[in-house]
């Protein structure tokens, strides 16, 4: 810390460093709740439509589309445009 500082000084210096770390780490545990309540599949599905490129991956792990708009609650159901 300092060499002109007392033992006191010092100890107290370091006491205050740790409340205030421990004030940041429970300030942004409340709001890692908060985020993580407000997160939804439809959410997650609408950001990463958000981010696409249009570009398909060149490769896939596995059958699983990258976008399965039949399965996301919360959207309308549109109309099939299939003639029968």
């Amino acid at each position: 810390m300092c060499d002109a500082c007392s033992r006191e000084e010092v100890s107290y210096a370091r006491k205050i460093i740790a409340e205030s770390i421990l004030v940041v780490a429970q300030e942004q545990a409340k709001a890692n709740e908060v985020l993580a309540h407000s997160i939804t599949p439809i959410l997650v599905s609408y950001k990463s439509i958000e981010r696409w490129n249009g570009v398909l991956p060149q490769v896939s792990g596995g059958a699983i589309p990258f976008i399965e708009l039949g399965k996301m609650q919360g959207l309308p159901e549109i109309a099939s445009t299939d003639k029968k």
